[in-house]
């Protein structure tokens, strides 16, 4: 890429989002890519350039202001990790909501894979819970019910293998003080106030209040990705909502949905986490979200 591009994910938000040029879609976007967690109006993924146009026109007539911010990326090879933040006013109705002409802000990651320089393939996880929020289309009723590494001395093929298979799968709360920071500050995922989980012991609140309503909670790292300090990871989690820890009465309804995420590590432990799993699909899946279209 150019100095004005770092990366081609740097070049691609500012030019197809930033500048609303489309043609760059052409440029950049495989013939055959595909982009999961956007989805066309049957609910499947963008497939191609040509299905990627209709979101971005939808999007963009919704939100002709829009404005997306790249915080950081870490690369590897053909593979890229983005944090983003994203910020427009609702002026249109391309999201099948009436323009409210509210500012909304919202944050999201993506991870890619490169081929030919074109994108072949990429996994967004962005917080349309919360643009929603925003425009006050959406509810939430709390009342109703690869490629692959080898593995390391310690059997796990990255630290973030280590961390969901010991942490989340197995439920072992010790690998917390093991593997976080006292400090850390986990963004995406929030305590009662709705701010971002800081410090050892309110994660550790969050983790028991999520696994008692998650007991069987799986969490697979599908891809990761490093460089230096820092991780990102695409994962997929499945589980069944048998308890009362989100204070949403226990459905026994399985959830699954997928989430991406990028962690920095000093002194070998998490001390920032940014977190996008899509709540959103696991509220929808127990019934417990109702979204306003008129």
């Amino acid at each position: 890429m150019t100095e004005n591009y770092p990366t081609l994910l740097h070049r691609w938000f500012e030019e197809v989002w930033n500048q609303k040029r489309e043609e760059t879609i052409d440029e950049l976007f495989a013939a055959d890519g595909i982009a999961n967690g956007l989805t066309d109006e049957n609910g499947n993924p963008l497939v191609g350039p040509e299905g990627f146009k209709v979101l971005h026109r939808n999007f963009l007539s919704a939100f002709p202001d829009f404005h997306m911010t790249v915080e950081d990326s870490v690369i590897e090879g053909d593979k890229i990790a983005a944090r983003i933040r994203l910020k427009a006013t609702h002026a249109g109705e391309g999201i099948g909501v009436a323009p409210t002409n509210r500012a909304v802000e919202f944050s999201g990651m993506c991870f890619v894979h490169i081929r030919d320089g074109k994108i072949a393939e990429a996994w967004n996880e962005i917080d349309f819970q919360s643009l929603y929020t925003q425009v006050g289309a959406l509810s939430l009723d709390l009342t109703n019910a690869p490629l692959r590494r080898e593995p390391g001395p310690d059997g796990y093929e990255t630290f973030l293998h280590r961390w969901f298979e010991e942490a989340w799968n197995k439920g072992r709360e010790e690998a917390i003080d093991e593997m976080v920071a006292d400090n850390i500050v986990s963004y995406g995922l929030t305590d009662e106030q709705g701010n971002p989980v800081s410090g050892i012991n309110e994660f550790r609140r969050f983790f028991r209040n999520f696994r008692s309503a998650f007991p069987d909670i799986k969490v697979t790292v599908e891809e990761t990705i490093s460089d230096g300090d820092k991780i990102g990871a695409v994962c997929r989690v499945s589980a069944t909502h048998t308890g009362d820890g989100l204070t949403l009465r226990a459905t026994n309804q399985p959830v699954e949905f997928s989430g991406v995420l990028m962690v920095r590590l000093k002194d070998g432990k998490i001390a920032e986490a940014w977190n996008y799993f899509d709540f959103m699909t696991m509220f929808s899946q127990l019934g417990a979200l109702s979204l306003n279209l008129k």
